[in-house]
């Protein structure tokens, strides 16, 4: 079994707040709720960062870390639709992409016989918009950020889930 590495620890930490965060934006927590969302975006930089500076990249890793993403921005996401603070369509919208992204990995893992995660461009703008998003219907500003955060997110979201069913579709069919 290999070690856990910083990077990986990182990881674990921003997925072990994961439920202290939604409980505290559950019950209306302000700024300490703001505060801690931006220390969860914050490890998912310096993850990464430490993989890359200590040449530490692991397959958990690149598991991990996106799966820890979609666990705080889909906990995110649907306790602000329920709260009302974002449309409902956002959550359905950052779900579906992240299921269906989720749903093709699973297919190519089987089908493929790989366990190969690779991170799209695309995908990783999707990831920051969207953090972004959270960050803009958390913080005291004009009702027009808010609305133009989730246009923005609307469209990047949308494009990478293509991105991502673009490049699915062409493995796919190279597997015959």
């Amino acid at each position: 079994m290999a070690a856990v590495t910083l990077a990986n620890k990182i990881t674990l930490l921003r997925i072990v707040l994961i439920p202290l965060f939604a409980i505290g934006l559950m019950s209306g927590g302000g700024g300490g709720t703001l505060g801690l969302f931006a220390f969860l975006a914050l490890t998912d930089v310096l993850d990464g960062i430490a993989a890359r500076v200590r040449n530490q990249r692991t397959v958990l890793g690149t598991f991990l870390d996106p799966l820890a993403d979609k666990f705080l921005l889909g906990a995110t996401f649907l306790i602000l639709a329920y709260q009302g603070r974002v449309p409902t369509w956002a959550f359905v919208l950052v779900f579906s992409r992240d299921l269906a992204i989720l749903l093709g990995w699973t297919l190519l893992h089987i089908l493929a016989d790989t366990s190969a995660v690779d991170p799209r461009c695309l995908g990783k703008a999707a990831t920051v918009v969207q953090m972004l998003t959270v960050v803009v219907h958390l913080s005291p500003v004009p009702a027009v950020w808010r609305s133009a955060s989730l246009v923005l997110m609307a469209v990047v979201t949308a494009v990478s889930a293509l991105d991502y069913v673009w490049v699915g579709g062409k493995k796919l069919s190279r597997l015959g």
